[in-house]
């Protein structure tokens, strides 16, 4: 995520998945900002710019939005397959 100080825009990149062989499996969000992603299992929490305090469930394995969650925080998720991502 960036800033284009000539445009007075936000910059991103979307939401890329990669399977275990590095191979490029989805894109999502297109070239919006992810602010941030948490992953448990086959299912991401994001929340992406444009998104007006609202975040995202998807399965990671269609690329399909389970459910959109409003007016709500981002669970923080804890577990021991890596760490949180914050962009």
């Amino acid at each position: 995520m960036g800033w284009d100080s000539g445009t007075q825009r936000r910059l991103g990149t979307g939401l890329s998945v990669f399977d275990s062989n590095g191979l490029l499996r989805l894109h999502l969000f297109g070239a919006r900002a992810v602010y941030d992603a948490q992953v448990v299992g086959a299912r991401a929490f994001v929340r992406a710019s444009g998104t007006d305090g609202r975040y995202s469930i998807l399965d990671l394995r269609t690329g399909r939005q389970v459910r959109t969650i409003r007016d709500g925080e981002m669970p923080l998720v804890l577990s021991g397959e890596g760490g949180a991502f914050f962009g």
